[in-house]
């Protein structure tokens, strides 16, 4: 059986298991995609972990997917994806040009492609600012773009939790621009369009329906890390529906993914889209101060672990420690000899984040990976490192 034949063949088999189990587990009620007129982009929006295998059952016409190059280095896992699924490689914390060319290939040989322009699952329940660079592409593709959009997929598996909460997910068309049409639109335009129809804000989800699970606050810090009422960084535990800060603060998260205060002491945010709003300007607000110490730690965890990896898919442990932000830099520390890692924040070209708490970043081709096991922000580390130097970032 041929490469193509094969991934069709994987999945028309998985739809066969996936389709039943989404509708009865999470209640997926979903538009079929039935695009016959040649080859297409499908670009959607980035709500779980699990949405290129939303997206397949959604579509009738076989796609490839662009992956995160995480999915690489996993062994032999790694190797069962290429031989089924042969996904199309992404470098996360690095703006990488052969995707692209990779992408156009496919697109040549007749195939399909569907990505998520955002780059990273939403944290909040908000689309997330998509990638501009994926508007050239599809200017340059010269086939057809679909763009599709998914409800409900945050608040029933939020990016920062590790337990579901079934409820209802809905996925639509957002709308099918022909060839011909694309060629009449400027790049702006063809943004502004994808940037409209991916628009999604799980508010308008959750206040209709209830999205029951257990542990449902567990790992808010993750997304959390500055408290409103302190000021504190990194000053919230979570167990079970409770969420509390040292300083007194006790929320309790619901069904309904609404944050109700405890204490009744007029707590000013009641979803985690309010307050992570909040905490973004925060930062913004404060880093003049933070700047003024070049000596003090902005903020600091243990239990880290730093790994470096190549484009080739090879990765070498460096250190278990801790890991540190100052105002101009990083150190990690080795918590067996002690000995100092330091890597300048203006040598960082480029930060992502994978999957909850993973912090990636290239300085030029040298690429790095801080993982823990402990719910640590790789959010609050991101969103101060930027704010402190330029560099490209995708959250």
């Amino acid at each position: 059986m041929s490469g193509t034949r094969l991934h069709r063949a994987v999945i028309d088999f998985a739809r066969l298991i996936f389709v039943p189990y989404m509708r009865i587990k999470y209640g997926y009620e979903f538009e079929k995609v039935d695009y016959r007129k040649g080859n297409f982009i499908a670009l959607a929006n980035h709500t779980t972990n699990f949405d290129s295998i939303i997206l397949g059952l959604s579509f009738k016409q076989h796609m490839y997917f662009v992956a995160g190059e995480q999915l690489f280095r996993m062994g032999w896992i790694s190797r069962l994806l290429r031989t089924f699924l042969n996904p199309i490689k992404r470098m996360k914390a690095k703006t990488e040009a052969k995707t692209a060319v990779s992408m156009l290939r496919t697109l040549k040989a007749g195939h399909n492609i569907c990505m998520f322009p955002e780059g990273s699952c939403t944290w909040n329940g908000e689309t997330a600012t998509i990638i501009q660079s994926t508007a050239k592409l599809i200017k340059r593709a010269g086939v057809a773009m679909i763009t599709y959009r998914v409800e409900g997929g945050y608040p029933s598996m939020p990016r920062w939790s590790k337990s579901k909460r079934p409820g209802k997910m809905i996925g639509r068309i957002g709308n099918i621009y022909e060839p011909d049409v694309l060629e009449k639109m400027t790049v702006e335009e063809i943004y502004q369009a994808m940037c409209k129809d991916l628009y999604v804000n799980s508010i308008d989800m959750t206040e209709k329906y209830e999205y029951k699970g257990k542990t449902l606050a567990e790992n808010l810090e993750t997304v959390l890390f500055v408290c409103p009422k302190c000021q504190g960084i990194s000053t919230y535990t979570s167990k079970d529906d409770i969420f509390s800060c040292k300083c007194g603060v006790r929320l309790r998260y619901d069904t309904h993914c609404r944050l109700n205060d405890e204490n009744n002491e007029g707590f000013p945010y009641t979803s985690v889209l309010e307050w992570d709003k909040w905490q973004r300007q925060w930062v913004i607000d404060n880093i003049e101060r933070m700047k003024k110490n070049p000596d003090k730690v902005i903020t600091e965890d243990d239990n880290q672990e730093l790994f470096t990896y190549t484009e080739d898919e090879k990765t070498e442990h460096v250190l278990s420690g801790s890991m540190a932000l100052y105002p101009d830099k990083f150190v990690f520390t080795d918590k067996v000899n002690k000995k100092e890692l330091v890597i300048n924040l203006s040598d960082i070209t480029d930060i992502a984040i994978i999957t909850m708490t993973t912090l990636t970043f290239s300085c030029s081709d040298l690429h790095y990976e801080i993982k823990c096991k402990i719910p640590r922000s790789a959010l609050k580390y991101l969103l101060i490192a930027v704010a402190l130097s330029p560099m490209r970032y995708i959250i």
